[in-house]
């Protein structure tokens, strides 16, 4: 990749648009054009940031169309317009290559600093109809000021916040440059993450129109959004927290705070859009911008409004430090920042038993580091300003104590990620037990000779049965909104190869309701009275039994059912297997696999196919 001086060259200008069908399609086909991008290049064809007076430049524009567009179908228009008029026009058919194709304006020209220029982008067909599908406007930027850079707590397609500049506006044709050991390429917007510290915005107009970024190229820390108690919400009302050793808190922009000593307690809460702290004095400060608590080296944050754990209650502690931030006018958001390797040493053992064989253990500690390296690559939550959750909407944090075993897993492994052979970010969801083997929707599997490695799980086999009745009033409760009457028949439509059940009709008195994908059948079918209106669901396992699930542990199961004369369903019985959603590693197959000698390396090896190890500081492709 060639060298680029991080001043000399200027950014790539994007805009993102979307062409409805019926409202600006091209011709009779109803073709749609789903993104233009317009880039200003300097003399040389690469990327320069923004026009300066007097410095030449040229225009690139990319056009993004549905694959299945015959590329004899269209053609492209660009004209460049300034004040006094047109400057240049190209009329060119495109050519596309997997649904994207571009078109240069080979011509250079020169401005004067006092026009903005329009860039208008055309599509075209052989029948002859042509519409315009955007004007995009590039200003001449005789001066623009460039902000030392900063940290970025949230980031949108229209907004970043810094730590210091606070919440500043995207150009709709701002671009991004990554900077890594002397080099300096274009990024998409959405390779800037939340919480990167190293980031220099470049501004005109109130606008950001620069992003450089000089954080290296992989996660150093995670974003947690802390949930109430139960894990019900990300969004508090209050919060107590106290200092297991010195606490410091304050408002960063304004550097307004005090300090907290050991044992002592904070409370807070938002009131009409502020902040409220109640120091150990009993002293109330109010703020309105975002809060930072932190501790000594080696210290941790207590929360004593909840208790988080199984089994054990207690209260939990954290590593790194908080930002409060308000959410609304009486909420506020709790984000724990904190360095990936400490994030894992609470999410494995609140993942997986500590007792497990230590291989197990580290084949956890890996998968748990790339789904979160994923999740902060992905950003799906970057406009509040997390990576991801404690709960399990993302995977379970610090809902078990630490644990020495689960940080010798967790160092043995440090910085260890699976990525697929094209050098992307690896999938490595995991769940509790798979079923071990594919089933067929017509047999009675469960008394079948099966090698799987998860045999030893109570979740291994499952089962439970309902009446008729109680089977209509369940589907009933999960189903409001379509109606099926009396339910006279479940058909099981489709498996994948795991034996999941992906496609699920069912078949009532008044019409017939298929119910699509794992977990939507999983929220459909729910042995618990809450839903039956009988008596208490009894869920048979290996070796025990629950009561009143509220969730049906898995889409891995057959059905049984006896019917009177009529035909009427008497009774159904749930023949399951396994135990989440099945996708990824199953936990008790690694533990089986570790108890019969196999490492980590081989266990991630049978659950994650295509993909292989690397240091997560090694360059990625995101």
């Amino acid at each position: 990749m060639k060298s680029l001086s991080v001043f000399s060259l200027a950014i790539i200008l994007t805009l993102s648009f979307t062409v409805f069908a019926g409202a600006n399609t091209v011709g009779e086909g109803s073709y749609w054009v789903r993104q233009v991008e317009v880039t200003v290049l300097d003399e040389d064809g690469l990327p320069r940031g923004f026009i300066t007076p007097g410095e030449p430049f040229q225009i690139q524009v990319s056009f993004d169309v549905p694959y299945a567009l015959p590329m004899q179908d269209l053609g492209v228009l660009v004209v460049l317009q300034g004040e006094k008029g047109e400057l240049y026009r190209l009329r060119d058919e495109i050519i596309l290559k997997e649904g994207w194709g571009s078109i240069s304006l080979p011509l250079l020209f020169g401005t004067n600093g006092s026009e903005t220029l329009m860039v208008e982008a055309y599509v075209w067909t052989k029948t002859g109809y042509e519409r315009l599908v955007d004007a995009v406007p590039v200003q001449v930027v005789p001066a623009p000021i460039v902000l030392p850079p900063d940290k970025v707590l949230r980031v949108s397609k229209t907004m970043m916040e810094f730590e210091y500049h606070g919440e500043l506006e995207i150009s709709p044709t701002a671009a991004v440059y990554q900077h890594w050991e002397g080099e300096q390429w274009a990024v998409p917007l959405q390779s800037v993450l939340v919480g990167f510290k190293e980031v220099m915005a470049t501004m005109y107009g109130g606008q950001i129109l620069r992003i450089d970024v000089f954080d290296p190229l992989f996660v150093q820390t995670m974003r947690v959004a802390i949930t109430t108690d139960q894990f019900s919400s990300i969004e508090h009302e209050t919060l107590a927290f106290s200092a297991v050793s010195r606490l410091y808190v304050e408002e960063r922009r304004t550097g307004r705070g005090f300090v907290v000593d050991s044992k002592q307690q904070v409370t807070v809460s938002a009131q009409d859009g502020i902040l409220v702290f109640t120091d150990p004095q009993g002293k109330a400060w109010e703020f309105t911008e975002r809060v930072y608590i932190w501790s000594d080296p080696d210290g941790m944050i207590q929360i004593d409004s909840f208790q988080r754990g199984v089994g054990r209650r207690f209260y939990p502690k954290y590593r790194g430090h908080f930002e409060i931030t308000l959410e609304g006018e009486d909420r506020f958001l709790v984000i724990n920042e904190v360095s990936l390797e400490e994030y894992l040493y609470q999410v494995v053992p609140s993942e997986m038993p500590v007792s497990w064989p230590l291989e197990a253990l580290k084949a956890q500690a890996v998968a748990a580091r790339t789904y979160a390296v994923a999740q902060a690559i992905h950003s799906r939550q970057g406009s509040r300003g997390y990576h991801v959750d404690d709960s399990t909407s993302s995977q379970v944090y610090n809902n078990q104590l630490e644990a020495e075993r689960a940080k010798q897993a967790i160092d043995a492994t440090r910085g260890q990620i699976l990525v697929k052979q094209d050098g992307t970010i690896g999938s490595t969801y995991f769940h509790s037990t798979s079923a071990g083997v594919s089933m067929d929707s017509a047999e009675v599997w469960y008394d079948r000779t099966i090698i799987s490695y998860d045999k030893d799980s109570p979740w291994f086999r499952w089962q439970f049965s309902l009446s008729g009745a109680e089977l209509t009033h369940m589907i009933q409760n999960t189903l409001p909104l379509q109606s099926v009457g009396e339910v006279e028949d479940l058909v099981i439509v489709t498996r994948d190869d795991a034996g999941r059940v992906t496609a699920l009709d069912i078949v009532g008195t008044t019409g017939t309701v298929r119910i699509e994908g794992e977990f939507n059948i999983r929220s459909i079918i729910r042995p618990s009275r809450k839903y039956t209106g009988g008596s208490d669901v009894v869920l048979k396992r290996n070796g025990d039994s629950l009561f009143n699930q509220e969730l049906l542990p898995s889409a891995c199961f057959a059905v049984e059912m006896t019917r009177n004369e009529q035909g009427k369903i008497t009774r159904i019985t749930f023949l399951g297997g396994g135990s989440g959603h099945g996708l990824g590693m199953s936990q008790w197959g690694a533990k089986g696999m570790a108890e019969a000698a196999h490492d980590y390396k081989s266990i991630l090896a049978v659950y994650y196919q295509d993909t292989h190890l690397i240091t997560h500081s090694e360059r990625l492709r995101y």
